[in-house]
């Protein structure tokens, strides 16, 4: 098992050959559906997805909670609650309202790791590669103006 992460096309950005009035979007996820098969036959993953990243199975998910909650405050911090809290969490979303604040703790923990010697970003490449895949994902929900999902 493990955990990925996407963030899926806004509506208006979508390239396919579907009748705009037969899109639904699901509220939670950004998701687009159709109930006309036909036109969800179009819809399939390679034009709906504007980004799709495995963030690691279940040993990493709990390697980089436990190394990065040196840097974060277990209490408040949206990658060690919402993110990192469980191995597989598909289903689950992280609201537009929780990505700013999901950007501002990437960019603490990389200032803070780029901030220490060579060594020290050497020890921390899995944590570095899994902010750079978070950046990359809140990058898309911002362009997209939806939220990440997990799946």
């Amino acid at each position: 098992m493990s955990l990925s992460a996407v963030v899926y096309l806004d509506r208006k950005n979508l390239e396919s050959n579907c009748i705009v009035e037969e899109i639904e979007v699901d509220d939670l996820t950004g998701e687009v559906y159709s109930e006309n098969e036909e036109t969800q036959s179009l819809l399939d993953n390679s034009n709906t997805i504007a980004i799709s990243l495995n963030l690691g199975n279940m040993e990493m998910v709990g390697y980089l909670s436990q190394s990065l909650s040196k840097f974060l405050s277990s209490s408040n911090s949206i990658i060690l609650n919402k993110v990192l809290y469980n191995g597989s969490h598909s289903g689950d979303a992280l609201a537009l309202s929780d990505v700013q604040k999901l950007k501002d703790e990437v960019s603490s923990v990389m200032v803070r790791i780029n901030d220490n010697d060579f060594e020290s970003t050497r020890k921390y490449s899995e944590i570095l590669g899994f902010l750079e895949k978070m950046s990359e994902l809140i990058r898309a929900s911002e362009v997209q103006k939806n939220p990440i999902v997990f799946v």
